[in-house]
Order: structure tokens, then C-alpha cells, then sequence
């Protein structure tokens, strides 16, 4: 099963519950990015490798969505030209 919805919207929690409910494991897609760049597969190098460039940054979003949007633009380089739109 896939939850797909916006950040805040409770797809973690939803999926914990629905989890132990059906008795299957919850993994979330940030986990599952983190266990490939810790264990080193392709797409784990991929990931260090944006990293390493800062074109793929953490952000705390365990925030209201608002924080998150800002954390993200505070991010994102001065030049870049998605910067400042709405």
C-alpha cells in the first residue's frame, strides 16, 4: 500500500496504524532513501552524490507546513530560478 498526500497530512501516522493493523511492516519513502545511501547500493551512491552537490538537502518535517516551506527556501541557492515563487 502507497499513501500518497502533502507533508503534515499524517501519511506516517496513518501508516504505523495501518501497519499494525494488517501486520505488514511500515517503511517510509525517507527511510527507505536513508537505508540505500547507509547500505551503499546504486541508488545510495546517487543520493550521496546529490548530496555532496547540495541539490538534496534534510529538512525537519515533523513542522507545521509553513516551516517547512520555509526551511526548504532558505535552502535553495540565491540563484536559483524557482527562488521566490509563490
Amino acid at each position: 500500500m502507497l499513501l500518497l498526500a502533502p507533508p503534515g497530512t499524517g501519511r506516517g501516522t496513518q501508516g504505523e496504524r495501518l501497519a499494525d493493523r494488517l501486520g505488514v511492516q511500515h517503511v517510509s519513502a525517507g527511510e527507505l532513501l536513508r537505508a540505500e545511501a547507509r547500505a551503499g547500493t546504486p541508488a545510495g551512491r546517487q543520493i550521496a552524490a546529490y548530496q555532496q552537490r547540495g541539490i538534496l538537502v534534510a529538512v525537519d518535517a515533523d513542522q507545521p507546513p509553513e516551516a517547512v516551506t520555509a526551511e526548504i527556501l532558505a535552502r535553495l541557492p540565491a540563484s536559483s530560478p524557482t527562488r521566490g515563487r509563490p
